[in-house]
């Protein structure tokens, strides 16, 4: 708003007048020689009514001509809910510049069709795995995780890639990650992978019917918790522990059922413990199949 004349005295302020019906306005605040001003803490679909003038040595002059605006809530299924941004695409709001370390991602009811990676310290909660689909069209992992302090929940994660590597949500060099809550099912390769990647928790999670394994392979990776999960009608094992040394994972109360090969298959690793786990119906053999390793305590 710029008044018709200053009258020879230079402007120094403005007053600003906001009302919620038209010719209601009253007193707002206000600012200096500027000419925009942010109105915030408004609620989204109420029409609000403002009028301004200007002030300067003389006073205060005439108010302007009428103006109204109506907020409206940002769109996008994706929020950031320490920052209020909200996103297309789950990778968006990973990558936005004001995403840090520690926020938190929520997602909404839908299918995704994206494959995600995930480079910062996040929450990130699907809206449920009946309703939170991501899809990654075949190609290559659906979810990457590859730093530490990520929890990950509520999700469908499907139709991976089928070259060796390719999972639902593979974890590279992490750890001290949540994996819960999610339907890794149907994916080209593997479930869920862990590669290099200790002291995380992997509980709660559906794992089957995957072109290879279900939490297949845990390669190189220790003091894992992998438990209450369901991983059946995979092409090969249901879950298999490779080359992790003194591994130290302990392996609980899961169901593996009508897998290829088997429920569990432990190679070059030692001192786990397999403990509750409900094994059937493998297809080349029962239960657990042991190779190379030592001091693994298995029992029901």
């Amino acid at each position: 708003y710029l008044p018709s004349s200053d009258g020879n005295s230079t402007i120094t302020n403005y007053k600003l007048y906001r009302g919620t019906t038209s010719g209601g306005e009253t007193y707002l605040t206000t600012v200096g020689n500027v000419l925009s001003y942010d109105d915030t803490g408004l609620t989204n679909g109420q029409i609000y009514y403002y009028k301004v003038s200007a002030v300067n040595g003389i006073g205060e002059g005439p108010m302007s001509n009428e103006a109204s605006a109506t907020p409206n809530a940002p769109t996008g299924p994706v929020q950031n809910t320490n920052t209020g941004e909200y996103f297309t695409t789950i990778q968006a709001a990973i990558d936005d510049s004001n995403t840090t370390n520690g926020h938190t991602i929520e997602v909404s009811a839908g299918t995704y069709y994206e494959n995600v990676i995930v480079n910062k310290s996040l929450t990130i909660n699907g809206a449920g795995w009946d309703i939170c689909i991501i899809d990654g069209g075949g190609v290559g992992d659906v979810v990457n995780i590859t730093i530490d302090w990520v929890n990950m929940t509520g999700f469908t994660i499907t139709n991976s890639g089928n070259i060796s590597g390719d999972a639902g949500i593979e974890l590279s060099y992490a750890d001290n990650c949540m994996i819960e809550n999610n339907n890794c099912s149907d994916n080209g390769r593997t479930g869920i992978l862990l590669w290099s990647s200790s002291f995380n928790t992997i509980q709660n999670n559906k794992a089957d019917s995957n072109g290879l394994g279900g939490i297949h392979p845990i390669y190189v990776s220790n003091n894992n918790t992998i438990s209450n999960n369901t991983a059946n009608s995979n092409v090969e094992n249901g879950m298999a522990i490779w080359q992790n040394g003194d591994g130290n994972n302990i392996i609980t109360n899961n169901t593996l059922d009508s897998n290829g090969f088997g429920g569990i298959w432990i190679t070059s690793s030692n001192d786990n413990t397999i403990v509750g786990n409900t094994i059937s119906n493998s297809v080349l053999y029962n239960g657990i199949f042991i190779n190379t390793s030592t001091g693994n305590l298995i029992f029901h």
